[in-house]
This record gives C-alpha cells, structure tokens and sequence, in this order.
C-alpha cells in the first residue's frame, strides 16, 4: 500500500465532493477526497481513471465484470479510534505465487487524512502509515523501542480495484513487500521503483469492525491464526504463574505450620524376634497411649530382609471403643547381578500413615507373614531361620507426600497453559517461511 496523506482544510470546512462521467463506460463516478486523490477505481466496469488529468486518463482498462465485493460497502461511515471514518477505497492483492490474497479497505477522513483496514482469512488490521522509517537489520525491525520478527517478505500484486486512491494505482502492479511482527502490532515495508513506504498495523477483533460500520452481510469468517493476532494464552499463562505463586506461598505456609504445631511424639516402639520355621506368627502389643488431638499415626516397619520379604496384617484397637482399624504393611528388598551389573529394589524400612486418629488407649494384633527360605543342599546342616523386625508408631507426623503433589499439580498447570500458549504460537507461525518453529536447512 502507498503512504498515509494528512488532510489539511481551511477552515475546518469540509471539501466538495467532485463528480464526473467515467471515461470508460459513462457511469458517474464519485471523489470524496478532493485534491488527494490521484486515482480512482470505477463502481461499474472496474477502470481506473487518473483524477489529475484533464481529459480523465484511464489507468487500468475496464474489467468485464465486478469479480470481487467489499465486505464493507464504499461510501460506508463509521468510527474506529474515536475517529469516524468513510470507506473510499477497495483494493484485493496477491503474494508472488498468487496463492494468498487480502482485501485492503482506504478509510477517508476530511480532517485525519486515511487510514487502512486490512483484512486476510477474517483477521483485521488498522493501519496508519509511520512518520519516520524504522530500523530494519536481518531478520528484525525496529520501530519507538520496539523489536519485530520478520515474518514475511515476498511480492504484492494490485488484481482487483475500486473506489479512489491516493496514488495512481493500476491494476497488475506489484511491490516488495516485508512484514515484521510483535503482536498485536505489524510493521509493514513497501518498496518500488518510487518510494519506500514503512506503514504499522494494529490487530483489531472482527466484532469491532462490525459494530464500527455495520456492514449489510456478516463479515468473512475468522480461519486460523493471523500473523499479529494476540495470543490470547499469553495473558493467561501470565496469570496462571501469578495464581501458581501465590498457591504455592499458601501451600508453603501451610507446610511450615504443620512442621511447627506437629508433635511427632513416640507412641510405641519394639522389637520382635522369632526362630523357628513357621511362617506366620500372632503378635499382641500391650497397649499404648496416644495423646493430643486428632492426628495421624506413623507405623514404621523395619526389617533386614535380604532378597526375602515381610508382611503384617495390622489391626489397631481402641481399648475404649472397640474400635478396630485394619490395614496391612510389609517391607521387601531384592538385589543381585546381571549383564547389566548389579540392581537392588525395593528397601529394609517404610512407612505407612493412618490418618485422623483420635487420643486414646490403643494396642495392636499382629499377624506376620515371611518368606519361605530356599531349599538347603541334601545333607546340609539345618539353618534356623530368623525373622526379626522392628515396629514404631509416631503421632502427629508431618506428611510431605501432600506438598509434594499439589508442587507436581502446579507444575503440570504451568507445563499445560505453556503448551497452549506455544500451541498458538506455532499455529501463528504456520503460514512464514522464517518460523522459528521449523527446523532451518
């Protein structure tokens, strides 16, 4: 697209409208912006026609027949940035391959001079053009301490236009053209035989142009992800770190109080020895008492099994109620050497938690299960075998397993939002020969 054009009015009066016959087919033909406009597209047959010239030089002959309609109807007012705006200009362009096209919409404004709309697969643009030309090196722009990403450079072919411009247009001509992008921003490069031209664009949501100039049908549907389109995760994920902080500060708090209030007091402990070759074995503790509010028991068991196993069935007695609560525990731990050398798994000690248990008198039922011992050589003497193992019950233990999760539950939040957010970079970046989203040769 050509350069902005300031309007200058004396007196603040707005200028005449100038009509004239079409010097191709005779329809009249309309220029709002008199003494700016050089070239204007006629409503009926498609020439375009050099206003500056006495006698009407047609640039651009006469199309056989209107191949392409302005979503916004010409001569269509309406207001955008507090400012109103008419519509006097309608142009359809082409990359080189001709593959892609956009529509680009000349807004007219006796007093503000023009402005751009733009608009590709339902994405729109308001575009003014710079005051002084940016700073371009390799693949970035620079513009009032900004830095943008080259995202396109290639040709702009004028195939179709309508209304009246501020240059002379014609139908077939072509530019090159650079687009750099910092969303929602754009910064466009148009350079020709005559002139370098340095315009920015702002992305503007479809609903705002519709409610600005109420066109007669619904504007072009909305496809993919534009170029300088706000990423509507960025926000998101920006607040979901802040929530994620601040989560993390309570949970943290809440941690640091449960170590300070916690007890961790021993409520029973001992240890249980047996020789013999049965393989289950009853066990009833005297009873014990657990003191303080309502709180978890910790049971430890501990036990030097090697490449064998222990478990307990454990039925924990209220001596006042009755109560019978009933969970098992073990321990085992294997280890030995393969070709990939030496491995071991699981351990002598572990834990297990019951929580919310109230004060009181309690003892223990113990039912203790061990692995049978392999077979000794023929003639061998008879080992005896030997189970020992410890058992401790602590009250008021602090659990990290809690913190620990909801940790993981936060970083998997931020893990998702940051995939949704690179989701919608990536799609934006579809579209460019210089995405950084696409392994370079």
């Amino acid at each position: 697209m050509a350069g902005d054009a300031e309007a200058e009015s004396a007196g603040g009066k707005k200028p005449a409208v100038k009509t004239f016959g079409c010097t191709s087919c005779g329809a009249p033909v309309s220029v709002k912006a008199v003494g700016q406009t050089v070239a204007v597209g006629c409503p009926s047959c498609g020439a375009v026609i050099d206003v500056t010239d006495d006698n009407y030089r047609i640039i651009s002959e006469a199309q056989k027949k209107i191949l392409f309609f302005p979503a916004i109807p010409l001569g269509r007012r309406g207001t955008l940035h507090g400012e109103k705006w008419e519509v006097i200009g309608f142009m359809v362009r082409t990359d080189g391959t001709g593959v892609y096209s956009w529509r680009e919409y000349l807004l007219w404004n006796p007093f503000k001079g023009f402005r751009w709309l733009t608009e590709y697969n339902g994405h729109w643009n308001y575009i003014i053009t710079t005051r002084k030309n940016p700073r371009a090196k390799k693949d970035s722009a620079f513009y009032l301490g900004r830095t943008y990403k080259l995202y396109n450079r290639g040709e702009a072919k004028a195939i179709f236009v309508l209304g009246e411009f501020y240059w002379r247009v014609a139908v077939g001509e072509t530019v090159q053209v650079e687009d750099y992008i910092n969303p929602p921003e754009m910064l466009s490069r148009e350079v020709s035989a005559q002139e370098e031209i340095w315009s920015i664009g702002e992305y503007i949501e479809a609903g705002a142009i519709y409610a600005a100039f109420k066109p007669d049908a619904p504007l072009p549907t909305m496809i993919g992800v534009a170029p300088n389109q706000p990423n509507p995760e960025a926000s998101a994920a920006l607040m979901s770190w802040r929530n994620a902080w601040i989560f993390f500060g309570i949970i943290f708090l809440i941690q640091i109080a449960t170590l300070v209030i916690s007890s961790h007091s021993l409520a029973y402990h001992k240890g249980f020895m047996l020789m013999g070759d049965k393989p289950v074995d009853k066990f009833v503790t005297p009873s014990f008492a657990v003191k303080g509010w309502p709180s978890n028991l910790e049971f430890t068991l501990e036990s030097p099994v090697d490449n064998s196993w222990i478990d307990l069935d454990i039925d924990l007695v209220n001596d006042g109620t009755g109560e019978v609560r009933e969970f098992s525990h073990g321990v085992e731990y294997y280890h030995g050497r393969d070709s990939d050398g030496p491995w071991s798994e699981g351990g002598q000690k572990k834990d297990a938690l019951l929580s919310d248990t109230p004060d009181g008198t309690y003892h223990i039922n113990l039912d203790s299960t061990v692995a049978t011992p392999p077979a000794q050589k023929t003639g061998a003497p008879q080992q005896p075998r030997v189970r020992y193992f410890e058992l401790t019950v602590r009250r008021g233990v602090v659990s990290w397993s809690a913190f620990v999760l909801a940790l993981l539950a936060i970083f998997a939040y931020l893990v998702f939002k940051s995939m949704k957010q690179g989701s919608f970079e990536a799609k934006r970046w579809e579209e460019s020969d210089f995405s950084p989203y696409k392994p370079t040769d």
